[in-house]
């Protein structure tokens, strides 16, 4: 590890070089790299009060060239990323990791929902496989009982009413490999579906296809839902039954 510092104005900087086996990350963007450095501002304002703000220095695409901070534009060189704070970024393992749970993904987008970011989920699976094969780390599917990994996975919704009734909230439970979250305004009648529901079923049906799509090669076929809750069952087989155009 490395320092270098720099001093502009009112402004100081830190450039703190990292040793490899770098760590791979997620930014605020739902981008994946290599954390390679980090570049430290301090800012000291009009009144004198000190900020000091971390950002890290990344490769996306796992290589090195002989810039070290350079353009930006996703080539060798290290890219500052300037939109999150270190501090907010989601580390996922060491580069030289052999393999991944697919359960990694779901920490990765638990994390970013406690942030208040659910409109991640979309973008951070598809960035994770590109992510994964990228840096050489095999995903690995839950195993079944004859330790093989699972081609077909039923995920166990659970329902969260609030609002005296009025919203709901439904998630994948803990033991499911897949992070599904969403929210949605009920109407009476509780118990059936009505329209206004279609956009969460959409969009739950969206990352269902979405997984699938993109896990396919690690053996993943299907994904079906289940509850426990009677009240909500319409809420699952309207979701089974929904397949998102193009998919």
């Amino acid at each position: 590890m490395q320092a270098e510092n720099k001093t502009k104005n009112n402004m100081e900087t830190q450039l703190v070089r990292l040793d490899a086996p770098y760590n791979i990350i997620c930014g605020t963007n739902g981008e994946f790299a290599l954390h390679i450095a980090t570049l430290i501002m301090m800012r000291e304002d009009k009144e004198g009060a000190l900020s000091v703000a971390s950002h890290p220095i990344v490769s996306v695409n796992g290589e090195l060239g002989g810039c070290f901070v350079g353009s930006g534009k996703g080539n060798a060189d290290g890219q500052v990323w300037m939109h999150t704070r270190l501090e907010d970024c989601y580390v996922v393992c060491p580069q030289n990791y052999q393999t991944v749970s697919i359960s990694e993904l779901k920490d990765v987008m638990k994390y970013y929902a406690k942030l208040d970011m659910l409109d991640m989920p979309l973008r951070i699976a598809t960035s994770f496989s590109w992510a994964m094969t990228k840096y050489g780390c095999k995903i690995i599917l839950p195993m079944d009982d004859n330790n093989q990994p699972m081609a077909d996975i039923a995920v166990c919704l659970e329902f969260e009413d609030t609002n005296g009734g009025q919203s709901c909230m439904v998630s994948a439970d803990d033991k499911s490999p897949f992070y599904f979250y969403e929210y949605f305004d009920n109407e009476p009648p509780f118990s059936q579906y009505v329209p206004t529901n279609l956009q969460a079923v959409k969009y739950m049906a969206e990352l269902r296809d979405t997984y699938l799509r993109i896990f396919r090669f690690d053996g993943l076929r299907s994904i079906k839902f289940t509850t426990r809750n009677k009240d909500y069952q319409w809420f699952v087989d309207e979701l089974n039954a929904t397949k998102i155009d193009g998919e």
